[in-house]
């Protein structure tokens, strides 16, 4: 698909991230988004056992801690992102964090 396709470029030039989880080599939780100098904005996440996405985000935290990160776009408050504290913000606030 189209998006596939720019998801891939996009990586292949640093923008876009991904973290998958595995449990005995199967494919048991994700998360994707796009990546930039400031902050992650975050696309989708996904788990088929429990506790699967709460681990991928946990996880995917640690590395942009670790990329120097220290924020990210959520884009909505679901149970796993407000579990740790995600919350909303003004476009005002928003806008500033990405100047």
């Amino acid at each position: 698909s189209a998006i596939e396709k720019s998801y891939t470029e996009l990586s292949h030039l640093g923008g876009a991230l991904s973290l998958e989880c595995y449990q005995s080599n199967e494919l048991v939780a994700g998360i994707y988004g796009v990546k930039s100098k400031k902050y992650f904005s975050c696309e989708s996440m996904f788990f088929k056992i429990d506790n699967g996405s709460k681990f991928a985000f946990l996880k995917l935290v640690e590395f942009l801690r670790s990329e120097g990160q220290t924020w990210m776009d959520l884009q909505m408050i679901t149970e796993v992102s407000g579990a740790f504290g995600g919350k909303y913000i003004s476009k005002f606030e928003f806008l500033q964090k990405i100047s």
